[in-house]
């Protein structure tokens, strides 16, 4: 794809750099494990303020800190959602397999540029130092949409361009810096839609309802959940990244044991769809899996409207990624204490 790689000195150089290459009108990723993403949060904030497309992958390890830096956790899936100061739209993307990488990457791409917006790639370190055989990718199958961009023949039709003009879908026209008719001013103040600093109220509000507004007008763009099992199994999983096979395998030695199961692989964590809620109130035991002491992903649910009844966290966090017999182990056990409960 005819890309230029940068090794900069440290995460604010790599994110501000990528800003401002993303600023000219190219498309610019960053990839980080969890202490790059905590110091890059001012950068990301930038992105939103000025509606910057940003691509930022973040491969998750233990923390906090340095943490154990070659072990797998997944404990940065609250700070990819709601990290920074103030209020501005994100998307969170979390592929299972390497296959999904490449391909949710590319939706990462088309949709920060969209929505003029940062976008995260939730990895963790088992999936991202991960060998797999894949089905043979071909490039020519990628789709690039670049969203609304003007050159100088669109801009010579305007009577005036202004960068950040209000609009119904919260998205405004871009036109990369340099291209005749297209001046206009970045900063990471709020600002009217010429790009001016301004501390109007009337003017704060609109801006701020104008840059949330995108995250009503991508939902159907967003990639949506996959499930494998049994449709109508009252016992579900739900997890991402390196818990895919691990709940896969555990689904099969439970099949075995006469217990359906059905799991919901969510591929957009921000903004939820409502699709992982309904699996919630579909399912009456719902078992989500993660590498994190928090429930993390547990909790981003239910704040989302999961059934937090039906919901049971199932965490590790030790370092070592979960074994397929183990889990399953866990699920019957709970299972059993579940019904000795309503017994």
């Amino acid at each position: 794809f005819g890309g230029v790689v940068q090794q900069a000195e440290d995460e604010l150089s790599a994110a501000n750099m990528a800003i401002g290459a993303a600023l000219t009108g190219t498309r610019a990723m960053v990839a980080t494990s969890g202490p790059g993403l905590a110091l890059m949060q001012e950068a990301i904030g930038q992105s939103g303020m000025a509606e910057i497309p940003l691509v930022l992958v973040d491969c998750q390890r233990a923390g906090p800190s340095t943490g154990m830096p070659t072990k797998p956790e997944q404990s940065d899936i609250t700070l990819m959602a709601h990290g920074g100061q103030g209020d501005f739209p994100r998307v969170v993307l979390a592929p299972g397999t390497p296959a999904e990488c490449f391909h949710l990457t590319v939706a990462a791409c088309n949709l920060a540029e969209r929505y003029q917006l940062p976008v995260f790639v939730a990895l963790d370190q088992g999936l991202s130092q991960n060998l797999a055989t894949i089905d043979l990718i071909e490039p020519g199958q990628v789709a690039v949409d670049r969203g609304k961009r003007l050159n100088a023949a669109a801009l010579a039709q305007m009577d005036v361009y202004q960068r950040y003009a209000f609009s119904e879908d919260g998205v405004s026209a871009f036109a990369a810096p340099g291209t005749p008719g297209g001046m206009s001013l970045v900063t990471g103040n709020e600002h009217d839609p010429f790009g001016l600093v301004s501390t109007d109220p009337d003017n704060r509000r609109r801006m701020v309802q104008k840059r949330q507004q995108k995250i009503e007008t991508m939902r159907p763009d967003l990639p949506q959940a996959v499930t494998h099992g049994n449709a109508t199994a009252e016992v579900g999983f739900i997890g991402v990244g390196m818990t895919y096979g691990v709940i896969l395998e555990a689904m099969d030695i439970l099949a075995a044991d006469g217990v359906a199961t059905q799991y919901h692989q969510l591929r957009t964590l921000w903004p939820m769809l409502e699709e992982t809620a309904a699996f919630t109130r579909r399912c009456q035991h719902v078992f989500v899996v993660e590498y994190n002491a928090t429930g993390q992903l547990a909790r981003l649910i239910v704040a989302q409207g999961g059934e937090q009844a039906h919901i049971c966290s199932i965490l590790a966090y030790d370092g070592v990624p979960l074994r397929a017999a183990s889990l399953a182990g866990e699920i019957k056990d709970r299972l059993r204490s579940r019904e000795d409960k309503v017994a």
